[in-house]
């Protein structure tokens, strides 16, 4: 007997662990993998070289999800920011905000994974249902790889425990993807564009773990450390002031670095760089559009990642043998980070059931 196809869907829990009930799926191209890992130590007799006995000791589990990103498939993103928000902004367009807050922590959810398992076994009734409770995403690494136009999502996170459900399943719980999945990404520093950039990535960790007691071996609870995000990028640079030059002013206008055509370390009074976007829309760029402001303004749907105070640690320029000359752009600290959609969902607060049904049975 050999399991296939297995289809995911997670719901969230309005108490750590305890089962969630309205499932509703993942963004296109999800796929999943867990660990369920049990503390263990051996216990030997003197004299004897083999083990004697097994004490087993705390139970703890850890999950990863890739993804790519779809305009309305966010569910899984209300678990990874604290906040959200909605603003109608006219009828049938709807702008969701997701933010990093302090004074708050994100919420645990359910994973339910179905396999069909009768479709390879003569057996009836060992279809399976595996529920992992109390996940908690940990981090997310959202990015772009060079020549590739989707933007891709791994969560990562652990989950408390786990149980198998056995029995006849009619259907896997797999649905058709309906929406759209976002498409390249154009970065920003502040409102100016920056050409030529041939890939991105973005971390956000949450610093979360889990809680144990003495009495018991699964966990009890979730903690939230300390966040931090990270941004990376590489990008064919030939406007020095776009980029470059804010490696030496530390995130000022680069004037002020400036002597001249000189531009110099600046040694006091560097600042993060105030702002760097992501931003995704529907629609393409036009030769009659004056700059891309007037391609996003016609945009039905857009995703957008707003990065406060971005602190640049590493930048790398290329030797120059003849290949590729690619600036990078690493390690880059920031402070805050938010996720601005805008789409035709109404809201996030429940699971969306207009106008793509996102629930599943």
């Amino acid at each position: 007997m050999t399991g296939i196809r297995y289809a995911v869907s997670v719901a969230e829990e309005s108490t750590f662990g305890v089962k969630g009930t309205d499932y509703f799926v993942l963004p296109p191209g999800a796929y999943m993998s867990a660990t369920y890992n049990v503390a263990t130590e051996t216990v030997y007799a003197p004299g004897s070289k083999l083990f004697e006995d097994v004490v087993y000791g705390r139970v703890n589990g850890s999950f990863e999800i890739s993804c790519n990103l779809s305009y309305e498939h966010l569910g899984i993103f209300r678990f990874l920011f604290e906040d959200y928000s909605v603003d109608k902004i006219s009828e049938g367009v709807y702008k969701h905000t997701f933010r990093k807050v302090n004074n708050a922590r994100v919420g645990s959810f359910t994973i339910r994974r179905r396999t069909l398992n009768s479709i390879t076994s003569v057996n009836a009734g060992q279809d399976e249902t595996t529920y992992f409770l109390g996940c908690v995403l940990k981090s997310c690494r959202i990015s772009q790889a060079s020549g590739s136009g989707k933007m891709t999502a791994t969560f990562s996170g652990y989950f408390s425990d786990t149980n198998t459900v056995l029995g006849e399943l009619k259907t896997n719980g797999y649905k058709e993807f309906e929406g759209q999945n976002v498409e390249w990404s154009c970065m920003f520093i502040g409102d100016k564009y920056v050409a030529n950039v041939e890939s991105l990535t973005l971390s956000i960790d949450n610093g979360s773990g889990m809680q144990y007691t003495t009495c018991k071996s699964t966990s009890v609870n979730y903690y939230e450390s300390t966040s931090s995000f990270q941004f990376g990028m590489t990008c064919y640079s030939n406007d020095f002031e776009r980029y470059k030059a804010l490696v030496y002013s530390g995130g000022q206008d680069p004037s002020v670095a400036k002597n001249g055509n000189v531009y110099k370390n600046m040694c006091k009074n560097k600042h993060p760089i105030p702002q760097l976007s992501m931003r995704s829309f529907n629609t393409c760029h036009e030769d009659t559009d004056a700059d891309l402001s007037a391609t996003i303004d016609r945009a039905t749907k857009s995703l957008t990642f707003n990065i406060e105070k971005c602190v640049v640690k590493s930048a790398t320029w290329q030797k120059g043998d003849g290949s590729r000359m690619l600036d990078q752009m690493s390690s880059a600290e920031c402070r805050k980070i938010e996720m601005v959609v805008v789409n035709n969902i109404p809201s996030y607060s429940t699971v969306p059931t207009t106008p793509y049904d996102h629930t599943v049975s």
